[in-house]
Order: structure tokens, then sequence, then C-alpha cells
């Protein structure tokens, strides 16, 4: 008889600092007053996701982490910019609405190529999830919150290692955790 093989809801990013959430959280209350079909990600699970693995078998989960590992070792701690509201995948299909996510210096585009390298899945151009659609009732409204804020400023977060997450969903939502975390360089 084959053993039944567990799998893991995985993505690789980082959790937003709890210090660096307020501007976030005062965004996303502008986003609750819109009676717009959306829902506001949760405060603990508001993150930078760098590459999204999906269903992934655990017997994956340590080969994983030691590519994560090494390719933390490669890297200093660094700055990125939050700048800028946007609609995903366009404003014409509105499914989330994120902040921009900037580093001018290449770090960033260095790292994201890194991980495509070593370890493959989704990997999309960064941002932060602010809310995701459930319809397209109020897209109207989202659309102009987007305009409105298309070229603010969110100050910088600084990314000081690269995490595995797992994304365990529930009927309240999705519920984030750090399988690991591998620090940058000082």
């Amino acid at each position: 008889m084959l053993g039944i093989i567990e799998r893991m809801r995985l993505f690789v990013g980082f959790l937003i600092p709890e210090s660096q959430k307020e501007a976030i959280i005062e965004l996303q209350s502008e986003i609750g007053t819109l009676d717009a079909d959306c829902k506001n990600v949760e405060r603990d699970n508001l993150h930078l996701s760098m590459s999204f693995l999906g269903e992934t078998a655990e017997d994956d989960v340590e080969r994983i982490e030691k590519d994560l590992k090494e390719i933390s070792l490669k890297f200093k701690k660094f700055d990125v910019a939050i700048s800028g509201t946007r609609a995903i995948p366009n404003q014409r299909i509105v499914r989330v609405i994120a902040l921009d996510v900037f580093d001018d210096s290449g770090v960033l585009d260095r790292l994201l190529e890194e991980i495509r390298q070593k370890i493959g899945g989704d990997v999309k151009p960064p941002h932060l999830t602010l809310c995701r659609m459930k319809s397209a009732r109020g897209k109207e409204r989202i659309l102009e919150f987007v305009g409105k804020h298309n070229s603010d400023s969110f100050g910088k977060i600084k990314i000081s290692s690269i995490q595995l997450i797992e994304s365990k969903l529930s009927r309240s939502g999705p519920v984030y955790s750090v399988v690991s975390g591998h620090p940058f360089q000082d």
C-alpha cells in the first residue's frame, strides 16, 4: 500500500514587521468605507510575496529550506520602498488591490532571479496585497481609490530575511505561519 503524501500550501516571502504596518492599516480602513465587495488582508498576514509555490509535498520542504538558506547567504539586508496602489491583474478585471514594491539598487530583482532559478514557483513582480475582490460590486469606487493613491509613498521596509510561509485555508480566511526564516547578512 502506498503512503499518502502530505502537502503544504507554501510561498516564499517576507511577513511585514508589526512596527511597519500602520500606514498599510490606514489604507485598508479607507478601503473599508468604499462599500465594495472585497476582503482586506488580515493584519497578521500582511506580507511581501516573492514566489507562490502552491501545494508542495512535505518531502520537498527540506530541499526548499536548504536552497533558501543558500540564497540568504548571498544577500545583505536591504530596504524596499512601498509606493503607489494598483489593481491586479488590471483595471478591467480587478482581483487584488496592492501596493507596489520598489528597490532602486536592483537587489530585489537579483533575489527574485535566485528564487526563480533555485526554487521556482510563480514568481511575479513583488507587491503587498491590501485586499482581494470577491465580486465586481464597488469596482468603480475601488478604481477611484487606486487612482487617488497611485503615486503616494508609504515608506520603506527593511528586508532582513527570506521566509518559507505556509498558508492554511480556513472559513475565515488564510492563516499564515513561518515554516522557516533565513536571515540575510548584516
